[in-house]
């Protein structure tokens, strides 16, 4: 039986987890070891599976940075997904049997350290079934959005 896409990641992602945004690409290709990818072999294994949904979105939220991760982590747990791991300080990587969500934040607007600043997050979701994905990234976005912050930078 083929392992479901998360535990798939989680095995040959350990420790070879790409930084942001090359993570996303990445996706497409963690279920073939790198020193097969340009094989016959390889070519002919990800001809015959079909290509998993992406589904992605960004945002602007007034926030501080040094805030981030833990508005994103609670999101993602708060949607069932369990934490896969965190290849950089503004990464992290979750799912669960069918789903893999990334979310990545970066500051938008430098402050000084008594002003409000903002952070850009983006969110993606791979999975086989595009509306899982779908369904996946629209509730991680839509709970960091909703969440109120009350700190100040």
């Amino acid at each position: 039986m083929k392992p479901s896409l998360a535990k798939d990641l989680a095995h040959r992602g350990k420790g070879r987890l790409l930084p942001a945004l090359a993570t996303a690409a990445a996706l497409f290709t963690l279920s073939v070891p790198a020193a097969d990818a340009t094989s016959p072999a390889a070519d002919s294994a990800r001809s015959s599976q079909p290509r998993p949904a992406v589904h992605w979105g960004g945002f602007v939220k007034n926030m501080c940075f040094k805030d981030a991760y833990r508005f994103s982590n609670s999101a993602l747990k708060e949607t069932g997904f369990r934490e896969f791991g965190r290849p950089n300080n503004h990464t992290v990587i979750a799912g669960n049997d069918s789903v893999v969500v990334q979310v990545s934040y970066a500051p938008s607007r430098i402050s000084s350290p008594h002003t409000f600043s903002s952070v850009y997050f983006a969110v993606t979701a791979v999975s086989p079934d595009s509306g899982a994905a779908e369904r996946a990234r629209n509730n991680v976005r839509t709970r960091i959005v909703k969440k109120q912050y009350f700190d100040t930078c």
